[in-house]
């Protein structure tokens, strides 16, 4: 779940910050299954509107983001923090109608290191897939307050809700 702050520099660009809260999940390395508690993340981000998406045409918007998320990881006994980091391009293609509600489509490509520790030995990683394809709903209210949740079935499987405010 995130929260955000945007801000507009015109009429295609902005700026976002995020942060919110991991609620926890599991990471399988080899056959040892770690579950994940929640933790935190935080993101500094921008986009850009290529297109619009006025009369028939559909909304496309790009970007780019560096993020931070730590949460920790157990498996029997053993404890450790797992922290990711990660930079993120995006493509997010979508209609809105209504002037409210905008479904869209979307791929991410990411990369970055994730630190933690097994057995004792401080480690360094990545993932397994370093993209995500899937797709979400918008819904804006007046231009400025937006909800949204996007479901991710393919490569880096997430589901994330969350909202923003623009100003």
């Amino acid at each position: 779940m995130t929260f955000g702050l945007e801000r507009r520099l015109g009429e295609a660009w902005a700026i976002q910050l995020t942060g919110g809260l991991s609620l926890g999940g599991d990471v399988t390395v080899g056959k040892e299954r770690y579950e994940l508690s929640p933790g935190w993340l935080a993101a500094l981000s921008g986009s850009y509107r290529v297109l619009d998406g006025d009369r028939y045409a559909p909304f496309l918007v790009v970007g780019l983001a560096a993020a931070v998320s730590s949460v920790g990881a157990q498996r029997g006994e053993e404890e450790a923090m797992f922290t990711a980091t990660d930079m993120r391009v995006s493509a997010a293609v979508g209609k809105l109608f209504w002037q409210t509600i905008a479904p869209f489509a979307m791929v991410n490509a990411f990369g970055g290191p994730v630190f933690w520790e097994r057995g004792g030995e401080a480690i360094t990683g990545s993932d397994d897939h370093h993209y995500q394809l899937g797709g979400g709903l918008l819904v804006t209210a007046q231009g400025q307050w937006n909800a949204y949740a996007e479901i991710v079935p393919l490569g880096e499987r997430a589901l994330r809700v969350g909202a923003s405010l623009a100003f």
